[in-house]
């Protein structure tokens, strides 16, 4: 039988990001996927100034409703970007549904570059900081580590996460001495770090893609650390393919070569 999981994610109508991104890759992986979209968006925010954006949050928490009154249950759970109050209160809802034992991999999305993206405040830092305490896996960029803890040295940003959630943490984006860009795993008290070659260029969509191959190969039964190392092997060629065809990067991460990496 088929494990489930159930998805929290922007919709966007027509870059690839997001549930964009995250279903078929874990459709592909063999998983049985639900899907809330938590906002409709006419592009993803990254190149594009003219979008229009709907927040689905109430009609996310009706869904809810019906999935309930349907005796829906899931094995594993997934979210993103969530940008209001109301979004959280859908995720914390949407957690009422899960089996027990089930693995919950939150995504902070917060910022990159060492920003905030657009539209963020130190709120939303606050509301994410307390979201995570619900994870099984969290798997913050580099900048979001640093966000979230208030800290900028690797050793410093695992202590801070040890008090402020029992989940392992997937660290991506991490630099490196060398010119590198590491993903770093902290799991039960052990440390490990795979470093990548730095293709110079970010497509969006990448983060998405990461969580979901991730979140595929967990629900498959793999421990954290070859599931986060082998979602980072996944994802670097997935953009070097992306840069390879010339796509416009704005249109968001191809990942053909993701969905033949994970079937």
């Amino acid at each position: 039988m088929k494990k489930s999981i159930i998805i929290l994610q922007d919709l966007s109508c027509f870059t690839k990001a997001s549930i964009n991104i995250s279903l078929p890759v874990l459709e592909a992986m063999g998983a049985d996927s639900a899907v809330l979209p938590l906002t409709l968006l006419s592009t993803q925010s990254d190149g594009f100034d003219n979008i229009y954006v709907r927040d689905l949050a109430g009609c996310c928490m009706e869904v809810l409703d019906k999935f309930s009154q349907n005796g829906f249950a899931f094995d594993a759970f997934l979210s993103g970007y969530l940008s209001t109050p109301d979004q959280y209160e859908v995720a914390y809802s949407a957690m009422k549904l899960l089996r027990e034992g089930a693995i919950r991999i939150i995504d902070p999305v917060l910022g990159d570059d060492g920003n905030l993206y657009p539209g963020f405040t130190t709120s939303h830092v606050d509301m994410m900081r307390k979201y995570i305490r619900n994870a099984s896996v969290i798997t913050p960029n580099y900048t979001e580590a640093c966000m979230l803890t208030g800290k900028t040295r690797v050793d410093d940003i695992l202590s801070e996460f040890s008090h402020l959630t029992p989940a392992s943490v997937v660290i991506t984006s991490l630099p490196t001495e060398d010119g590198k860009v590491a993903t770093l795993v902290s799991s039960d008290g052990v440390v490990r770090i795979e470093a990548q070659r730095d293709l110079g260029a970010s497509v969006p969509g990448s983060g998405d893609l990461f969580s979901a191959v991730l979140s595929g190969r967990l629900l498959h039964g793999s421990d954290v650390f070859s599931a986060a190392f082998d979602a980072a092997r996944i994802t670097t060629d997935a953009i070097r393919h992306t840069l390879s065809t010339g796509r416009i990067r704005r249109a968001g991460i191809d990942i053909v070569t993701a969905i033949r990496g994970v079937v």
